[in-house]
């Protein structure tokens, strides 16, 4: 009784040996097969005496199938990847000798497209510093990017080559849209690009900039000759007024204190410290036909204050023109006899308060 269990012991173990053994050596071919390994060196099976047919085990008689089918599958593949590219040799590759160069065997050269879109991607790394260096690099890499979908569609007929290049495509296209806007022409009519000319150019302020300025304007206003534009104790100080054309007079009381000629400002001086509530102080007629600019001064004010650098073109050029008028005025005062344009008293030795404008 114990000699037979002894055997049956000895059986089981054995039935168990050769199961894990055949499991291995699947598991060994379908990693092969995955990994693509071309030739698998067969060893040389030691062929087992069979002592006893009714113990033989099923499992052990499939290990010899398990490496053909391994082999052939192997094979298989083999045989569709060399069809697929002629150039490649996939006969000489082994456990044995793994090889992972070329060994003197290289595809064909790739289509023009192919060439075309790595050549346009070449020149968008030599893009220059800049706006204009960035929009170059834009068009260079959408036009690589279009020939790399092209050659994913016509040539490879790979559906997510072309997919992502196409995307890139229209990625680059929006970039390229969005700064050839930003750099797009600023015109002004005739006389609005003389003032810019004449006015803001010299202190290197942009056409953008300038325009934005433009933006705040209310109108145009053609005063015809002897017309008052502004009238003292009346009109309110609201706005910035530049005179295109033609000249103005300032007086106060009926007396002429200076000329306001083309590309001069009427009332500059209230654009430092003067409230919108207050009232001029003196009165501008036209002495002919004339053309004014008028903005709103506190619209004009709050639009560039974001700008310090265009605060402090208009502060400038506005300090400019109220020391002009200031020796104007201080020429026509010291030229006037003492009896001219007098309503009673003498002439008053420095300008009454409130007359610059």
């Amino acid at each position: 009784m114990a000699l037979n269990v002894s055997l049956l012991s000895n059986a089981s173990q054995g039935l168990l040996t050769l199961g894990v053994l055949s499991t291995t050596m699947a598991t060994l071919g379908i990693l092969n097969e995955t990994l693509g390994v071309t030739t698998l060196n067969q060893p040389n099976l030691i062929p087992v005496e069979n002592h006893s047919d009714h113990n033989a085990s099923p499992i052990a008689g499939s290990l010899p199938n398990a490496f053909n089918n391994n082999i052939s599958n192997t094979n298989n593949r083999n045989d569709v990847m060399s069809s697929s590219f002629p150039g490649l040799d996939l006969s000489s590759t082994s456990l044995d000798h793994p090889s992972y160069l070329c060994d003197g065997s290289w595809l064909p050269v790739n289509h023009l497209y192919f060439q075309l879109a790595n050549l346009f991607l070449f020149l968008s790394y030599l893009a220059p510093n800049g706006v204009y260096g960035i929009l170059y690099l834009r068009v260079t890499l959408c036009i690589g990017c279009f020939f790399f979908s092209l050659w994913g569609w016509v040539v490879l007929c790979a559906f997510d080559t072309f997919l992502w290049n196409a995307v890139f495509v229209l990625i680059n296209l929006g970039h390229v849209a969005a700064i050839s806007y930003g750099l797009r022409p600023v015109r002004f009519s005739a006389e609005l690009e003389q003032v810019y000319r004449e006015l803001f150019a010299p202190l290197k302020v942009s056409r953008p900039q300038y325009k934005r300025a433009l933006d705040c304007m209310k109108l145009i206003r053609h005063v015809r000759f002897q017309e008052i534009f502004a009238q003292e104790k009346i009109t309110r100080v609201d706005s910035l007024s530049l005179v295109l054309s033609g000249r103005l007079v300032i007086s106060q009381h009926g007396r002429a204190l200076h000329i306001v000629a083309q590309h001069q400002f009427l009332d500059s001086p209230e654009w430092f410290g003067v409230s919108s509530d207050e009232f001029f102080q003196v009165s501008a007629t036209a002495i002919e036909d004339s053309r004014v600019l008028i903005w709103h001064r506190d619209k004009l004010k709050l639009s560039i204050s974001s700008d310090p650098f265009l605060v402090s073109v208009f502060d400038h050029i506005l300090g400019r023109d109220v020391v002009k008028k200031l020796m104007q005025m201080n020429e026509t005062l010291s030229s006037q006899p003492a009896s001219n344009g007098q309503c009673g008293g003498a002439t008053p030795s420095k300008p009454p308060a409130g007359v610059l404008t």
